[in-house]
């Protein structure tokens, strides 16, 4: 899906690659037999709960998705929310159904 070996010269595409696609995605909305489909919130939709997956899947990785979701950004004007994941390990400090059991015990 994405290159780990990335780095700032492999980011700089030229503006014409970008321009039509960027165009694509800020046009209104377009309205099909009745139905309103608004194509930026439709990616924006499907990249942030893209993101949010591969996040909870490696939590390693968050860094590269939200390097993504920047990008996205200031090439195609996207918006994407940050999944407020944590950075580090869960298993840290008291489990609370650990305390529940030992509860339970005495």
């Amino acid at each position: 899906m994405h290159s780990k070996n990335s780095n700032a010269s492999k980011r700089n595409v030229d503006a014409t690659s970008t321009a039509g696609a960027r165009k694509f995605i800020t046009a209104p909305p377009l309205y099909v037999c009745r139905m309103k489909i608004d194509v930026k919130a439709e990616i924006e939709r499907y990249l942030e709960k893209t993101f949010y997956n591969l996040c909870t899947i490696s939590l390693n990785d968050c860094h590269t998705y939200t390097e993504m979701r920047s990008i996205a950004c200031e090439r195609y004007g996207l918006n994407l929310l940050d999944p407020f994941l944590p950075d580090g390990s869960l298993d840290q400090g008291l489990d609370f159904i650990d305390i529940l059991r030992n509860f339970e015990r005495k």
